[in-house]
């Protein structure tokens, strides 16, 4: 199978055809959860920054043992699991039985995937094949958005995100392969916008190329990480995620920032590209993907094994 970073426009055009029929009865619902862990969550946080800024109902994401209490039948509850397997998942899943929102399952099997069709509860059974769950992210997300749209939440296009990435697909590797190489040796520090895109980031680089990496939000990083640029500051890159959700304000403190640190530390900046803020966020997201491939590469690093996570499921 192709390496599936390098894949990822591909993935994100096949993983557009995974969906399930909904009952009549999902569209009465006043509030959206997202739980799930890891890599498996990721795509909850990418569609609340997504939906946020005009949805006239709660989207939250979940990552925890418990579900909060404002659960309730009326709540539309999907359970994102890549094996199906995820403790904490489980954990919420079982809760949420006692409950009864409008669940939707979307896995490549496991328990949950059992539980949920024994049940007759909607599930998305999707490909694993060649693939850790952070690189499952396309099957994680469309699959969601599908659901949305069909209850008729989303309203806006959002089919063509794999075309318009293949076709920026040199540049997106031009781009990485350009920051990976100034990032090498260093703490990556990633600022921007979407505390979901800048998380996806620090994920990557953690699990594919064992790096510590921390990411912060604006306009948040005004008021306290700022100050830390007043101290010594040693070994550290910056990557500025530029172009998405950026407003007159954030522009200018952006700004800023950048220029104060430049002699501080190794500061990059990519700008984001696309018609819209999906497209723009899954511009960055796949350049960040790459970023993380070209480091683990760079560094000799094996990318697939996450060691680490693997003892703590074991325990």
């Amino acid at each position: 199978m192709k390496n599936p970073i390098r894949n990822f426009p591909e993935l994100c055009k096949s993983a557009m055809d995974y969906r399930t029929d909904l009952p009549e009865s999902y569209r009465n619902f006043n509030k959206i959860m997202i739980a799930g862990m890891g890599g498996s969550a990721i795509s909850g946080n990418v569609i609340k920054d997504w939906l946020k800024p005009f949805s006239k109902i709660p989207i939250d994401v979940s990552k925890d043992f418990f579900l909060p209490n404002w659960i309730d039948d009326k709540t539309l509850l999907f359970f994102i699991s890549f094996s199906g397997n995820t403790e904490e998942t489980l954990k919420r899943f079982e809760q949420a039985l006692d409950i009864e929102p409008k669940i939707v399952v979307i896995t490549s099997g496991g328990k949950i995937g059992d539980y949920a069709k024994k049940m007759n509860i909607p599930t998305i059974e999707i490909p694993s094949e060649g693939m850790q769950p952070r690189d499952a992210f396309p099957f994680l997300f469309f699959p969601i958005v599908n659901c949305l749209d069909s209850l008729g939440s989303i309203g806006v296009d959002y089919t063509k995100i794999g075309e318009f990435l293949e076709e920026n697909k040199d540049k997106c590797e031009e781009i990485a392969e350009h920051a990976a190489e100034k990032m090498v040796g260093t703490m990556p520090f990633i600022y921007g916008t979407s505390e979901a895109v800048c998380m996806r980031y620090k994920t990557q680089i953690n699990e594919n190329a064992k790096m510590h990496a921390k990411s912060e939000t604006y306009p948040e990083i005004n008021h306290n990480e700022v100050v830390g640029w007043q101290g010594k500051s040693v070994g550290i890159s910056v990557l500025f995620l530029r172009g998405i959700g950026e407003n007159e304000s954030t522009t200018k403190t952006m700004n800023f920032l950048r220029d104060l640190i430049n002699k501080r530390a190794r500061v990059l900046e990519i700008n984001a590209k696309g018609d819209n803020w999906l497209e723009r966020a899954f511009y960055l997201i796949y350049i960040g993907d790459l970023i993380s491939l070209f480091l683990a590469e760079k560094q000799g690093v094996e990318r697939e094994r996450a060691e680490y996570i693997e003892k703590i499921k074991s325990l």
